[in-house]
């Protein structure tokens, strides 16, 4: 960038003539034309001024000072009439570079600007040079300037310490003076004039003959042209690095041992694992031979050694089992301090009467702890000379601390795993369903009767609301929600029967400091158990009120039938009074009806059991309501089993089931359809499903079906499916029903396989006492 010019001269002839020859030699003029411009303009930055003495309004000397503050390093030139003999005074007066007699010649004070500017130029370059020499004759790393043929002509400071030369000493030798053992150095002086660069560690020698190791790094000096002129090389002494280095090598192979060690102890609990790889690192950090770790046995009295690390076999035989008290040993478990020794051959401590047969030279022991108790040692030796330093030690002390520490670890793990492996079989065979959660309700585990009861594993279930995962959408799973929501939640037992599976449940909420555990009971078979003793004890009076009723009945029924009947003769030529004593018997049979079934339903007989097959009693049900069935446009669908369906039952009363349950289905499909009997043999009972395609069962209405006298046919009793759970029940059989409107109905039958019979109960003519099996094997038909 060219250099900037103020020129403040009051004359514009002169000011014009100058301005026009500065800008002409290329520099940036200022050439303020008034008082105020002059004061505006001194306070801008500047390389030279050009100033005259006598501006008319403005004070040169305060001009000048202005500039000098703005640009301390500007050049002015003062210019005037006054005679040479007074120039010195005027630079004096106002430090200015030079003086430019008048009249101003403009040629001239371009000419003399340049020569200020070329003088200040040339004393900033001697004001760097002086501080670059000041600096690298005090830089640290030392400093060599040699010409192109290697020989020596500049050292620093650093230089002459670094080598033990006196100032001045090395000008004028050859660079391979510093090293006369190696080749490097002419190999650099080569690839420095091939203009390439050069930079390693060397080992180079001192003036007192000591080698010592160096970085160097070299490069060529160029002058203006680009032209190589020197050889520049930088020196750093590496002794101390390459010390620390060293240093810093053993450290990391401890810590690193140490770090192997911990990893090991981390991520395995073996304890034999974690000892050999600690006895290894011990032995590689510390440069020893062979280790062994000794541990207590049971009884405190012996030590047993449990690993060994390059052990010679001679030598394990000898220390395999050490008595408590025996040689070191004794001294390290009485003192419970490490004891370490670099001449065992010679300490009485470790001589042949204390560790006899081991050739060992350096020795060293320390002791193993565990809750602040010796549980072993470790120790470490070596046949050769060894020195044992304080951190050579401290290591082993560190490493003994950790085989402690991975012991302790291994014995808790084993406590801990046994202790979770109990419990783990203890929640796993709990019939109750539980599930652990978090603070926030989402599941962490689950037991196996839940994954089995909702036919989902934990892996799926993790991470779920236990609301959301096992409650359908509703008011319950609304009211679980809030309740994990509650701080300080008390236990909380209630009913419910929204779980995704079908029953009732008890379900219980036992708060935990970090989350809760839900505890859910199948109550079903209870409260069915409960609303089967109501209704039995409801069934059981009715029963008893509608065998008086109809027993009441009875009799007068038959005295009424009887003389009607006599009426209907006497009235044999009158057929219209005829036709009205035939409706009333009529009306006699059909209460004749009611009042046997009600007497078979109040007072039923006992089952005369006989081992029977379940499909033939089916195929002869069918037989009997055929009729109707065809007369309906019913189609009957049933496949029998390819092995036989024997059960214990009283064939006859398990017909009327089958009768009742396919008329049941007939009134059902007044309008036709499809009647499917299937029949499944399973492990612990036979069960039958009678499936028809009529109107199906109203949904207040499926708990009704079952209770005497109840029917949503004008025609109907009310006791046909009384009658059926009546001698299921007493044949300890089952009968349930599913359905939905329009969508028909489904009755599923359960024979038990082992019958419940009276005891004693006689079949063909053998006594037979308690549960009889059916015979009947589903993974081995040919049984039976």
């Amino acid at each position: 960038m060219s250099a900037r010019v103020i020129v403040i001269e009051h004359d514009e002839g002169v000011r014009s003539r100058v301005t026009t020859a500065l800008a002409a030699s290329g520099y940036r003029v200022v050439a303020p034309a008034t008082p105020a411009e002059v004061a505006e303009q001194v306070w801008s930055v500047y390389d030279v001024a050009l100033t005259t003495l006598d501006w008319e309004g403005v004070s040169a000397k305060e001009a000048i000072r202005r500039l000098q503050t703005m640009s301390p390093e500007i050049a002015v030139i003062v210019t005037g009439s006054e005679t040479p003999g007074s120039v010195v005074g005027h630079i004096t007066a106002y430090g200015a570079t030079a003086f430019l007699p008048g009249p101003v010649d403009a040629v001239y004070a371009a000419w003399e600007v340049a020569r200020c500017l070329e003088i200040k130029r040339l004393q900033h370059a001697e004001e760097t040079v002086m501080q670059l020499s000041h600096a690298v004759n005090s830089a640290y790393d030392g400093i060599v300037l040699a010409d192109l043929g290697g020989r020596i002509t500049y050292t620093n400071h650093a230089v002459q310490e670094l080598f033990g030369y006196a100032s001045g000493e090395l000008i004028g030798q050859g660079v391979e003076s510093l090293n006369p053992a190696y080749t490097e150095n002419r190999e650099m002086i080569g690839a420095m004039l091939a203009r390439e660069g050069w930079s390693g560690e060397i080992m180079t020698i001192r003036k007192d003959g000591s080698w010592f190791p160096i970085l160097l790094s070299t490069s060529l000096v160029r002058d203006e042209d680009d032209r190589p002129v020197a050889i520049m090389g930088i020196v750093k002494d590496l002794s101390a690095v390459k010390k620390a280095e060293a240093e810093i090598a053993r450290r990391n192979l401890e810590l690193s041992a140490l770090n192997q060690v911990a990893e090991a102890i981390g991520q395995s609990f073996d304890f034999d694992e974690v000892v050999a790889i600690a006895l290894e690192r011990v032995i590689e950090a510390t440069g020893l031979e062979m280790g062994a770790v000794h541990l207590l046995d049971r009884t405190g009295a012996e030590w047993i050694m449990a690993a060994s690390h390059r052990l010679p076999p001679e030598y394990i035989g000898i220390i395999r089992r050490v008595k408590i008290d025996a040689h070191v040993f004794g001294q390290v478990f009485e003192s419970g301090k490490p004891v370490y020794t670099e001449t065992a051959r010679q300490d009485e401590r470790f001589g042949p009467a204390i560790l006899p047969r081991l050739d060992i030279a350096a020795f060293a022991m320390v002791p193993l702890y565990a809750r602040d108790r010796i549980i072993g040692t470790m120790s470490v030796g070596s046949r050769r000379p060894h020195r044992l330093d304080a951190p050579g030690i401290g290591l082993i002390v560190a490493m003994g601390q950790q085989i402690g520490f991975a012991l302790e670890k291994a014995r808790l793990f084993q406590q801990v795993s046994r202790d979770k492996r109990e419990w783990e079989e203890t929640f796993d065979a709990i019939t109750d369903l539980i599930s652990v959660q978090d603070a926030d309700g989402r599941i962490v585990r689950v037991n196996k009767a839940l994954e089995d009861r909702i036919q989902l594993s934990g892996e799926r279930l993790a991470g779920q609301l236990w609301y959301e995962a096992l409650l359908n959408p509703g008011p319950g799973r609304e009211r679980a929600a809030l309740l994990v929501k509650q701080s300080n939640l008390a236990p909380i037992v209630e009913e419910i029967d929204d779980l995704i599976v079908e029953g009732v449940f008890l379900l219980s909420i036992f708060p935990r400091f970090d989350g809760s555990v839900v505890v859910i009971r199948d109550v079903s078979d209870h409260r069915r158990l409960e609303e089967q003793i109501r209704r039995l004890d409801r069934l059981s009076s009715l029963g008893e009120l509608s065998a008086g009723i109809a027993h009441e009945i009875r009799n007068p029924l038959s005295s009424v039938k009887l003389d009607t009947q006599l009426l209907a003769r006497q009235l044999a030529d009158d057929p219209k009074r005829r036709r009205i004593v035939g409706n009333i018997l009529d009306a006699i049979e059909k209460l004749e009806q009611v009042v046997s079934s009600t007497l078979s339903y109040a007072r039923p007989e006992e089952p005369a059991f006989q081992r029977f097959d379940l499909a033939h009693i089916i195929e002869q049900s069918l037989n009997v309501v055929q009729t109707q069935l065809k007369k309906a446009g019913i189609v009957s669908v049933f496949e029998t089993p390819a092995h036989p369906s024997l059960v214990f039952i009283d064939p006859g009363q398990i017909q009327q089931v089958f009768v009742n349950l396919f008329l049941n289905a007939v009134h059902a499909m007044p309008s036709g359809g499809r009647l499917q009997i299937h029949i499944d043999l399973c492990t612990d009972a036979i069960k039958t499903q009678i499936r028809d395609s009529g109107t199906g069962i109203a949904p207040e209405h499926l708990d009704k079906i079952f209770n005497p006298f109840f029917t949503t046919r004008s025609q109907g009793t009310g006791l046909g499916l009384a009658i059926v759970q009546r001698i299921m029940e007493r044949h300890h059989a089952s009968v349930e029903v599913t359905s939905r409107a329009g969508e028909g109905a489904t009755f599923i039958l359960s024979f038990p396989r082992r019958a419940h019979l009276p005891q004693p109960f006689h079949v063909a003519g053998r006594a037979v006492v308690g549960l009889m099996d059916t015979g009947h094997d589903p993974q081995n038909p040919d049984r039976g």
